[in-house]
């Protein structure tokens, strides 16, 4: 795209932000892909988190002057290094094995090594077991306020996600389409957004294993006729696509693989259905799936929560198609991650 072609695109998709909150992500998204400049997602992450209760929190112990260390040798430690690893002095970890090597330029060190005379500050950045890493903690004399237990916060804005709009007016007959739904989680928070007044879910996915998973969790809906699985990627054209796995696909299958998955388009599955509101988390497939879904969209106009982070482009791209399809979209963004992922842009 041309830069002068860019700029009209920008503020064009900038008229059409309806907050304060949205212009401010919108800024940094934008400066973030044109750049790719880690200090705009930390700017980013700093001023969303405070929007929720958890996540104003940890920005206030991070700002904090006590020595503070991470807890945990993990992929949620890499996010913290990246963002704000001038804040701790090292990684604690329960694995004596990783004690004395470097994690993304810090130290780790083991439990025992935390300096407590000098009352430190310790995030917890174990996700399953953070519960016994706190107890952990204050066995060793640490106190609750000096433990940062960080899957609380993470947890308290991930459940946000696609729902937590003040804007987003709910129909007592909604039909909701989740595109990339994998296990079901956003499916799971619609259910709970929706007090149960709904009409029909569709749920796309092609990864068999998770196929399997969302047919026994949504078991009793189907039973009642309101809930589908369609085992398909979502794409512009139908027929079958080979995709490198990774992410959140690595869970059933090694990192790199290939897999062939069939394609559909969001046209052909859900012609005359009547959805009134689409999720879409697809790994960088949105703009594909977006063109195809060109009648549904233009027809039904939908409620629209669509991920816009996958690739530099998406931010410019992805509201530019959907003001070609409905010039009266009204758009939100927000962020709802401790890094760069997971920044959804709302049309309504």
């Amino acid at each position: 795209m041309a830069s002068m072609d860019l700029l009209a695109g920008s503020r064009r998709i900038y008229e059409h932000l309806c907050d304060e909150e949205s212009r401010f992500v919108y800024e940094k998204r934008v400066l973030f892909s044109m750049t790719q400049d880690a200090r705009h997602i930390r700017e980013l992450v700093a001023h969303s988190a405070q929007m929720f209760a958890g996540g104003g929190k940890l920005i206030s112990a991070l700002r904090n002057p006590r020595p503070k260390y991470l807890f945990g040798v993990n992929w949620c430690a890499h996010v913290f290094a990246q963002l704000w690893k001038e804040k701790f002095r090292a990684v604690a970890d329960n694995d004596e094995q990783k004690w004395g090597s470097s994690f993304d330029g810090l130290p780790v060190i083991g439990p025992d090594d935390l300096p407590a005379p000098e009352r430190p500050l310790v995030f917890v950045v174990v996700r399953a077991a953070h519960e016994e890493v706190c107890r952990q903690l204050y066995e060793m004399g640490l106190t609750e306020a000096d433990v940062v237990d960080v899957s609380v916060t993470w947890n308290d804005i991930s459940n946000h996600q696609y729902f937590g709009l003040d804007s987003l007016v709910h129909s007592p007959h909604e039909v909701f389409a989740d595109v990339g739904a994998l296990d079901g989680r956003t499916t799971a928070s619609f259910l709970r957004w929706s007090g149960g007044q709904f009409d029909h879910v569709y749920c796309f996915e092609p990864l068999p294993k998770n196929i399997e998973t969302l047919t026994q969790r949504f078991a009793d809906l189907h039973e009642k006729g309101k809930f589908d699985v369609i085992g398909k990627a979502a794409g512009d054209v139908m027929g079958e696509h080979s995709f490198s796995v990774g992410g959140t696909m690595v869970n059933s299958m090694g990192e790199g693989a290939q897999a062939t998955f069939p394609v559909t388009t969001l046209d052909s599955e859900l012609a005359g259905k009547g959805v009134t509101f689409l999720t879409m988390d697809i790994e960088g497939a949105e703009m594909a799936a977006l063109r195809g879904a060109e009648h549904l969209i233009r027809e039904e106009r939908p409620k629209l929560a669509i991920s816009v982070y996958h690739k530099p482009e998406d931010i410019f791209e992805i509201p530019a198609l959907l003001l070609e399809y409905h010039a009266d979209y009204k758009f939100y963004l927000r962020h709802y991650y401790l890094w760069w992922q997971d920044t959804v842009l709302y049309a309504i």
